[in-house]
């Protein structure tokens, strides 16, 4: 987008109230994946933890806006991991990384780790090290330290979706409501819109739902966690599928 372009259909469309602020923040994308949007919708996520002023943050990669909308920052000096990647630094790497690791996983480690969504090993790593996870944004994974969490297992699965109702998002933000029947049926409702499906647990121990839609049958598999009082739905490669609390009433 340039600049006229970006007057014309952003900015001005913004200012006579015809663009919403998440619309227009999400006008502002850029190379490598970056989009301001994400950037905000994880800053909120991490506020909605109600971090304290004396809180770290550390971000995998090379963004800094999280840091500067959440007022947190890493306890390392390599806020952007950028140096301790480039083959033109390879002669510092070594002790450089050594540093890094002690200042994130040593006294001083941070509250709040955000990681990529498909990072599967580090996500592993970050879970080994006292990390729990909190959801998604985006391409973002937040996870925070002393949260700990066990995914269900079949059992408490089943104890768990049969015959309750849940409300909570969606892939982060689309509100939905769901009653799961005693017969592994499932009534989803996003926007109004009424999608009868059927639930079960995989083989190995995830929890799956088959829509019908008009495309056809769609399966989600996810491992859930308790987080709070309520539940989230985690995908293989970490991204958050559902957060959602159950009524206590069903």
């Amino acid at each position: 987008m340039n600049f006229r372009n970006f007057v014309l259909h952003g900015w001005w469309p913004y200012l006579r109230g015809k663009l919403s602020e998440a619309e227009y923040s999400a006008l502002f994308k850029g190379p490598f994946g970056y989009s301001y949007d994400t950037d905000e919708r994880i800053a909120a996520l991490i506020e909605s933890r109600k971090p304290r002023r004396s809180d770290k943050l550390h971000i995998r990669g090379f963004d800094p806006t999280p840091y500067v909308l959440s007022g947190l920052y890493s306890p390392s000096r390599f806020m952007m991991e950028t140096p301790l990647d480039g083959s033109y630094l390879f002669t510092l790497q070594s002790e450089w990384q050594g540093e890094h690791h002690e200042r994130l996983f040593g006294a001083l480690r941070p509250r709040f780790f955000v990681t990529q969504v498909g990072w599967t090993g580090d996500l592993e790593d970050l879970r080994g090290a006292g990390y729990g996870l909190i959801g998604s944004r985006g391409r973002y994974v937040l996870l925070e330290q002393g949260i700990h969490q066990s995914r269900l297992d079949p059992e408490r699965i089943v104890q768990v979706l049969s015959a309750h109702s849940a409300n909570g998002t969606l892939l982060g933000s689309v509100p939905f409501n769901a009653t799961f029947g005693e017969g592994r049926t499932v009534e989803l409702e996003v926007h109004g819109k009424i999608m009868p499906g059927a639930w079960s647990v995989s083989p190995n121990g995830s929890a799956c739902v088959t829509l019908t839609l008009d495309s056809g049958n769609r399966e989600t598999c996810a491992s859930i966690y308790p987080l709070d009082d309520r539940y989230v739905a985690i995908a293989d490669d970490g991204s958050e599928l559902v957060n959602m609390r159950f009524d206590p009433e069903s």
